[in-house]
């Protein structure tokens, strides 16, 4: 399976918003961030209950505003630090043409600036949303899809199953 597309500074822009929101659900930062907000709340309550009379009671609501700001601003902080790095130019040599090839060896990418091949059990995980995939080959490293490279939704499902399936079948071929 083949495809060819031009990646655009909105595909970049997709990619940050998907990884800042995906980091606000998991890992440890996202444990520790709900773990502050209820520890905080819970202040707050404790304040209240014991003396509701006391202005000093609700000094946690700045802490809770911003700790709560803080979690729901992040992607779009992401996306403001990655439109300015696209004005930049710091993204230049990822824009453009770009061609995947899926075997069941493979993935294999070229563009303009870059190429590689990249077996299937080095795919870290596959993320797709209404209009990319997302194939990250590690932390900082991912590949992006654009819905528009396929003729219709069906094209592009088949095309994602199938690196699903690669992956899937790879990661078992590397554990026998």
């Amino acid at each position: 399976m083949e495809v060819e597309f031009v990646l655009t500074e909105d595909d970049i822009v997709a990619l940050a918003h998907r990884t800042a929101r995906r980091s606000l659900k998991e890992g440890k930062g996202a444990i520790i961030r709900w773990i502050v907000i209820a520890f905080l709340l819970l202040m707050f309550l404790v304040h209240v209950v014991n003396d509701p009379d006391d202005a000093f009671s609700y000094y946690p609501i700045p802490l809770i505003a911003f700790v709560v700001a803080v979690h729901f601003l992040t992607p779009w902080m992401v996306v403001q630090n990655t439109k300015r790095a696209l004005r930049q130019g710091r993204y230049d040599q990822v824009l453009g043409r770009h061609r995947l090839l899926l075997t069941p060896e493979a993935l294999t990418h070229d563009s303009e600036y870059a190429a590689g091949r990249t077996l299937w059990a080095a795919v870290h995980r596959i993320d797709k949303t209404k209009d990319h995939a997302f194939i990250l080959l590690s932390g900082n490293t991912s590949l992006i899809v654009p819905r528009r490279a396929f003729a219709d939704e069906e094209s592009f499902s088949d095309f994602v199953n199938a690196i699903r399936r690669f992956r899937e079948e790879g990661v078992q071929a590397e554990g026998e």
